[in-house]
């Protein structure tokens, strides 16, 4: 009866450290699995924001092929350069005779504009005083 009662003993005691055991063996999974899922989910996030940019400016870009914006490239001189100091210089202005206007191209991203990025606002201000209203021929 008492090796009985020691042989149930050591079992529950066995029971006990198995379950304490397992449990902390499925927290620590469950950790790691969250802690992948927390991981996938930031991955899937910044390349979802990249995606978005790219399609962002598919919207404003010049010319909608690689190929188009080559040619348009070799066809147009560049007018105006800028970027940051001691740095190679990201956005180009160029002048496309055919189409009589002004592009903007990033040498770095490859992206392409008609309007003109930030580096170039400073450049394209200007101070002028507008016609008075109501408009007199004896002001000029």
């Amino acid at each position: 009866a008492r090796r009985a009662r020691f042989g149930h003993a050591a079992t529950l005691i066995n029971a006990g450290a198995r379950g304490h055991l397992g449990r902390n063996i499925g927290r620590e999974r469950r950790l790691e699995k969250w802690a992948a899922i927390c991981m996938q989910r930031h991955i899937r996030g910044v390349l979802g924001r990249m995606l978005a940019e790219e399609e962002r400016w598919k919207l404003v870009r010049v010319a909608p092929s690689k190929y188009s914006l080559n040619l348009m490239r070799i066809r147009s001189t560049i007018t105006m350069e800028r970027g940051p100091k001691n740095e190679k210089m990201d956005w180009v202005e160029l002048f496309d005779p055919m189409t009589n206007a002004f592009w903007y191209l990033n040498r770095r991203t490859g992206h392409s504009t008609w309007t003109p990025p930030e580096p170039f606002d400073a450049d394209l201000f200007c101070m002028w005083e507008p016609w008075p209203y109501p408009y007199d021929s004896k002001c000029v």
